[in-house]
């Protein structure tokens, strides 16, 4: 199948779809920080990234959308003793880095060299493993950092065609300047490993689900990033409180009977950016779907803490607690 975008028909008023405002501060800062960090990121190696990331850091504090002592607050409370006073006080400073190396590989990754980048992927045989039985596979996307472009990367050098499940405000911005002008160039640096990539309506999602079931069907490999949007989310306990996951990737898996496979994507220390892809969760075809969604998100939790704990700070969702 060739590349393509679906960019299905919303049949009922959309709000969450609509732009936010027409111009931001932050569209400013990206239409001009981005030629200078697209000029970084192809002149020095992926290697030293982190550490140009890092230096900067304290420039792009206003990138995170929640203050530096309510993320102090929330690691703290989350992690407990697993994190340690000096670690906690430079936690936002991390996080604030790890926006700006996710900007260096997007913009990596756009570039026609990007040969140079460091994707491996390991887990491949879960994958295969799941094809062989002819029912598709969903790739759980876990939402680090560097997800967005380093998974699909990895994914197409390994030879899979992947149909990933999107949304229209996917990128820098959500107001309307930014919709149209900046995000393109997200999306345009994901969809360069993509086999399709599916626009989901969050008020009406059936379509978008209907159009991945159909690549499940095909024995297609979907992908789907693990988030809280939607309207009723499943939660379950998780570290020191308790994680909400939309719970469409697995309603999915088990209507169509396909393999679930967690994906986690982590810089390591010397830049390299590694996909795992893990053995799928287990969803009995005997359970009731709502009862098998939970214990799929449950197993999901139990898989995601280990990560979080070694790497707190590549995980987004602390930005959203």
């Amino acid at each position: 199948m060739g590349k393509a975008i679906v960019d299905l028909p919303v049949q009922r008023p959309n709000r969450e779809d609509d732009p936010v405002g027409f111009l931001s501060v932050n569209d400013v800062a990206v239409f001009f920080g981005l030629p200078f960090l697209g000029f970084v990121s192809g002149l020095i190696p992926q290697s030293l990234w982190w550490g140009v990331a890092r230096t900067i850091s304290p420039l792009s504090m206003k990138m995170l959308p929640s203050p530096a002592d309510h993320i102090r607050e929330r690691a703290r409370i989350f992690l407990g003793d697993s994190i340690g006073e000096k670690a906690l006080q430079k936690f936002p400073h991390d996080l604030a880095a790890n926006e700006i190396s996710r900007l260096f590989l997007l913009l990596g990754a756009l570039m026609p060299f990007d040969g140079r980048l460091k994707t491996p992927l390991e887990g491949q045989e879960h994958i295969d493993a799941a094809l062989e039985k002819g029912k598709g596979v969903i790739l759980w996307d876990s939402h680090f950092y560097f997800a967005n472009s380093a998974t699909k990367m990895a994914l197409q050098r390994a030879g899979y065609k992947t149909h990933h499940l999107s949304h229209a405000r996917h990128g820098f911005s959500d107001t309307w300047i930014g919709m149209k002008l900046l995000n393109p160039l997200w999306v345009a640096s994901e969809f360069k490993f993509l086999a399709e990539r599916v626009v989901i309506a969050y008020d009406n999602p059936a379509p978008a689900m209907k159009t991945l079931g159909a690549r499940l069907d095909q024995n297609q490999v979907v992908s789907v990033t693990v988030r809280d949007s939607a309207k009723h989310p499943v939660e379950v306990p998780f570290l020191g409180g308790h994680l909400r996951v939309a719970p469409g990737a697995p309603v999915m898996a088990k209507r169509h009977g396909a393999a679930l496979v967690p994906v986690f994507t982590i810089r390591q220390a010397d830049g390299t950016y590694v996909t795992r892809a893990e053995a799928p969760i287990d969803l009995p075809e005997d359970l009731d779907t709502r009862i098998a969604v939970k214990s799929a998100v449950e197993q999901y939790a139990q898989r995601l803490e280990p990560v979080v704990r070694a790497y707190p700070d590549q995980w987004v969702d602390w930005l959203s607690l």
